[in-house]
C-alpha cells in the first residue's frame, strides 16, 4: 500500500507538470501582432502590417531587409 501512494503521487505530480507545461507552450506560441521588435540583422526600419485575415505585409527600405 505504501508503495502504491507513493507511484500514485509521482503520477500526480508527473500529470500537473506536464499539463502546466503544455499550457505555457501554447500559451507562448501566439504571434506578436502589435508592439515595436528590434532585431539585430536589421539595417532599416521594417514595418509589417497584418490585414483581416492574418496576412502580414512586409514594408521595407532594402531588399535584404524585407
Amino acid at each position: 500500500m505504501r508503495i502504491f501512494k507513493r507511484v500514485l503521487w509521482v503520477l500526480t505530480f508527473i500529470l500537473i507538470a506536464g499539463t502546466l507545461y503544455i499550457w505555457y507552450f501554447l500559451e507562448h506560441q501566439e504571434p506578436k501582432y502589435e508592439g515595436v521588435n528590434k532585431h539585430l540583422s536589421l539595417d532599416k526600419e521594417v514595418e509589417v502590417y497584418f490585414d483581416n485575415y492574418g496576412i502580414p505585409h512586409i514594408y521595407a527600405q532594402n531588399m535584404e531587409d524585407a
